[in-house]
């Protein structure tokens, strides 16, 4: 009579081996199943945040998905990511808006001003929204057209006391009439006169937290608005002063007013300023006479084409 069991099972070496195979592969396949499930969770979550995002923060300058982690983590840990332009990418910010115009200022394109004012002057209207800020020079005589940087202005700044100083008065009138200068006040004349200094700061009350000098180039025209509107500046404020790459040639050195003599370049202005935030004067003997002292100015910093200086 047989036995009730059943006969055993003899696998040779090849079926073994087979099986083994088999076993791998399905364990290899449940491992792939679940790292797909877990990037379609964390894709999903990714989604749901970017749409917390404004559509503004992701525009062209933030490119690459280490950038975008960067503002996902930054929401997640609840910070306002477009107020964090500041410390994080002031430069990027400041560059995309002014690009976001389809005619684009000359301050991102032939210069890269977009390093002083994403370092210095967004994170400051972003402490005092309601700042008062002064541009001299509507561009007038650009090849595109008047009014570009005061686009950048009035997107960047929508809560602060803008005003717009040109020599050209026909230019500033058409300007308005276009509607170009809305929300902006306007003060007219050369800049390179006294008189006219006067007349702006009596016509704008001055007391002026930013100051922006993209005026006429002519190095007394620049010179002599600092000496005039610099006292004016508020504790904290900024002094900006644009395109002294020209500053050299004799053409820009023509100029003269009671306040500046012709031949002088604003370049060697600074440096005599540096010289005293940074020189020792008690330990020289060839600093005695040297007209510009640091007085308030707590810093300056200078890039290509352009310089700016903090009150103290």
């Amino acid at each position: 009579m047989k036995s009730g069991r059943a006969a055993p099972i003899v696998m040779n070496v090849s079926s073994t081996r087979r099986l083994f195979t088999f076993l791998a592969g399905v364990a290899l396949m449940a491992n792939i199943l679940h790292i797909n499930y877990q990037l379609q969770e964390n894709y999903n979550n990714k989604k749901a945040i970017l749409g917390a995002i404004t559509t503004e923060t992701l525009i062209s300058a933030y490119k690459g998905e280490e950038k975008i982690n960067d503002d996902i983590d930054n929401k997640k840990e609840g910070q306002n990511i477009d107020s964090n332009y500041d410390s994080i990418r002031g430069k990027e910010f400041f560059e995309a808006t002014a690009n976001s115009f389809s005619t684009k200022t000359d301050k991102v394109t032939d210069h890269n001003y977009q390093v002083m004012y994403g370092q210095f002057l967004l994170p400051f209207y972003k402490s005092k929204p309601n700042m008062k800020m002064l541009e001299i020079g509507l561009g007038c005589d650009m090849s595109y057209g008047p009014g570009m940087s005061v686009n950048v202005w009035r997107k960047l700044f929508p809560e602060a006391e803008l005003w717009e100083a040109e020599y050209n008065n026909r230019c500033v009138k058409r300007a308005k009439d276009r509607g170009q200068l809305d929300g902006f006040r306007t003060l007219t004349g050369d800049q390179g006169r006294v008189e006219v200094l006067d007349r702006w700061i009596e016509e704008s009350g001055g007391d002026f937290d930013v100051v922006i000098d993209d005026g006429g180039h002519q190095n007394c025209q620049i010179w002599a608005t600092f000496q005039k509107l610099w006292p004016l500046l508020r504790s904290g404020g900024y002094y900006f002063i644009e395109d002294m790459q020209v500053g050299r040639a004799p053409k820009y050195q023509r100029a003269e007013n009671p306040l500046c003599k012709k031949g002088l370049v604003v370049a060697d202005k600074i440096k005599e300023i540096v010289e005293s935030l940074t020189i020792d004067e008690s330990l020289t003997i060839d600093t005695k006479n040297r007209e510009e002292k640091i007085g308030d100015i707590e810093f300056v910093m200078c890039q290509k084409d352009a310089c700016v200086l903090k009150k103290s």
